[in-house]
């Protein structure tokens, strides 16, 4: 036979595990799927304090957009395992990336 095959293991860190993420403590939510309600301002950290970052909708050649639109899909990685409170809203800040590209914070009550 002219075919090689590899048995590889997908490893999905279980639901609950506490990791540490550039300095941050995270609970992990093993990948899930999550769907903006509205346009959503992307951070580059788990707070208000922290920068705000363009969503980039093409990684080579933009747009880059001030925010995350709505109805736009997200994978979720973790929370920070602490609520804080925005505004009215009290919940975590999700670590999350969107199209595979790198990682950015997002406050959760803006999704589903």
């Amino acid at each position: 036979s002219k075919t090689i095959s590899f048995n590889i293991k997908s490893f999905i860190l279980p639901i609950g595990t506490i990791r540490d993420f550039n300095g941050i403590k995270i609970y992990t939510l093993q990948n899930k799927i999550g769907t903006s309600k509205e346009n959503v301002s992307l951070r580059n950290g788990p707070g208000i304090d922290f920068p705000k970052t363009d969503y980039v909708v093409n990684v080579y050649d933009g747009p880059r957009l001030p925010s995350l639109p709505k109805g736009k899909k997200v994978t979720i990685h973790g929370r920070t395992l602490q609520k804080q409170s925005v505004k009215n809203w009290e919940n975590y800040w999700l670590l999350i990336s969107i199209d595979d590209t790198r990682m950015v914070w997002a406050f959760a009550e803006f999704f589903e």
